[in-house]
């Protein structure tokens, strides 16, 4: 009786205790987010509810889902701030410090290479899994690093315009399907599946367009939809767990059977070596073999082999995707743009549909001369950034703010695109589209970061170019676009921006792995007038 008395009395201690450690920390971190950075520029703040109210108001102005960066230029814009300021909104998020300028942003990037947020991490990791390339930070990073690059040099991404053009080639064909068929259609879906076989290209060197190919797209793009588009945060939950874990397992096991199957291969005989490919599949091969480089064991191996399979094939679709149907909803509202862009394409090239293939592959590099259809590309990644950078204070680091150096060690640091890429200073008339801009103007060197900038700057950005301008010239001269769903603001419903008097809700992105378009950028396709020649190609 007394052993049993004292028993229950010590479990009981030890669970006051428990609860007594967590109610300690709970307000210890109430109390340092609260008080962190008081002397930092911000918007008005409760000492109950830090910026939550205010931001609840700012958001409830957008649509369901919106980009947090909608959150912090408004923000911005609403209180007059600077180019620096605190935001508190904890317990949803840890408190964060907003850089609003370009010498700001590569204060974290450029200047010194800031390591990612570990928050970043635990968002990343239940699809992606924990060795990331874009979570992982240190001589992690580093060495994963080393080991990609060479798949994605420029004199590499060259050699892949062949394979490139075959997949653009397709994607004409579908949209030709499209303009014969004058139904609308989601313009996402059909540019995803072009750039998920590009990334394929570049991952495994061939497309997803068999039956197992397809199959495994499809799986792919249902995780990642579970994974980061908030279909957990849903009253169903706990029902949309099972579909999500079950994705999750079909994507790992197709890649591990991909990963197993060539390295057995490889250390067999039966292919040759992978000295001189540069797929990202057969650069970690490549590393496998090389002992000398940091990864041992195949368990882990195959673990960071495909965490980082999939992170390339999802980073490397969505993004650019996204920005090519943002690229078509605003030539369908711009003539003018779309006859200069057509202009550029018959100088550089040909008039001749075939000819203008022809050209490509025999010089890739050509693509390089369309400098006004590249203005246009990076026009509409400045008006619609799809990236989003995190980043903690490393330790030795330091961050200068009007001369001064500051304390961040507990904030996290946020870029906001938005607020750069629409910074009058930087960029005139910035709500205008200009893709002269590019060419006639000089952009200040850090202003312009879809990419990002610096050693953890997108990787592939060369690739997401070259993909894009070739898109742009194969289709411009053969369709038009009319984009769906445009309901025109008589006042503008955010304060940066003026575009919605145009387009709607169709300029708001949605929060995701990236910032995706809303609604999938439904559109209708026609052929183009004058440019029959390029219907139907041989």
């Amino acid at each position: 009786m007394g052993l049993s008395f004292l028993s229950h009395t010590a479990t009981t201690i030890a669970l006051i205790g428990v609860a007594a450690t967590a109610c300690s920390y709970t307000v210890s971190r109430f109390l340092h987010a609260r008080r962190a950075c008081r002397d930092l520029p911000q918007p008005p703040h409760s000492f109950w509810f830090g910026h939550l109210i205010i931001a609840g108001k700012i958001f409830s102005c957008y649509p369901p889902d919106s980009y947090f960066h909608h959150l912090l230029i408004s923000l911005s814009r609403e209180y007059d701030l600077p180019d620096l300021f605190y935001l508190d909104l904890w317990p949803f998020a840890n408190p964060m410090v907003v850089l609003c300028a370009p010498e700001l942003a590569a204060q974290i990037t450029t200047e010194q290479a800031y390591p990612k947020d570990p928050a970043v991490g635990h968002y990343l990791s239940p699809f992606l899994g924990k060795s990331s390339i874009l979570s992982v930070s240190g001589p992690k990073w580093k060495a994963l690093h080393s080991i990609f690059v060479p798949a994605f040099a420029p004199a590499y991404i060259r050699t892949m315009a062949d394979g490139i053009l075959d997949e653009v080639l397709i994607y004409h064909d579908n949209l030709c399907q499209l303009a014969k068929s004058k139904q609308p259609f989601s313009m996402s879906s059909v540019t995803i599946e072009l750039t998920f076989n590009v990334i394929g290209r570049a991952v495994f060197k061939n497309p997803f367009h068999n039956e197992k190919g397809r199959k495994f797209m499809k799986n792919f793009k249902s995780g990642l939809d579970h994974a980061f588009n908030g279909a957990l945060s849903t009253c169903n939950w706990l029902l949309n767990m099972v579909p999500k874990w079950i994705l999750v397992w079909k994507v790992n096991r197709y890649i591990k059977k991909k990963v197993t199957s060539r390295f057995a291969k490889l250390r067999s005989g039966e292919m040759p070596s992978v000295n001189k490919s540069r797929t990202i599949l057969d650069l970690l091969l490549q590393q496998k073999l090389d002992s000398s480089k940091g990864i041992s064991g195949d368990s882990e191996f195959i673990e960071v082999a495909v965490s980082n399979i999939k992170t390339f094939l999802a980073a490397g679709h969505e993004t650019t995707a996204h920005t090519i149907g943002y690229v078509f909803m605003l030539l369908s509202k711009r003539p003018e743009v779309v006859r200069k862009a057509r202009e550029e394409h018959d100088t550089a090239f040909s008039p001749d549909f075939n000819r203008t293939v022809e050209m490509i592959r025999e010089n890739p590099e050509k693509l390089y001369e369309l400098h006004y259809t590249t203005g246009i590309i990076k026009e509409t990644l400045r008006l619609f950034p799809v990236s989003s950078v995190a980043r903690a204070k490393g330790e030795g680091m330091t961050f200068m703010y009007n001369g001064k150096p500051l304390n961040l060690t507990d904030q996290v640091l946020i870029i906001c695109h938005l607020a750069i890429h629409y910074n009058e200073k930087a960029f005139p008339s910035p709500c205008e589209f200009q893709p002269e801009r590019f060419i006639t103007q000089t952009v200040p060197k850090d202003a312009w970061r879809p990419f990002e900038r610096g050693a953890r700057g997108c990787i592939g950005q060369d690739l997401a170019m070259m993909q894009m301008r070739m898109v742009l010239l194969i289709t411009l001269r053969s369709f038009e676009f009319e984009a769906l769903g445009i309901n025109p603001h008589d006042n503008s419903m955010a304060s940066y921006t003026t575009l919605d008097k145009e387009f709607g809700n169709l300029i708001y992105q949605m929060q995701s792995l990236s910032a995706r378009p809303i609604g999938g950028q439904n559109m209708i396709v026609r052929f183009a007038k004058g440019h029959e020649a390029y219907v139907n190609r041989t």
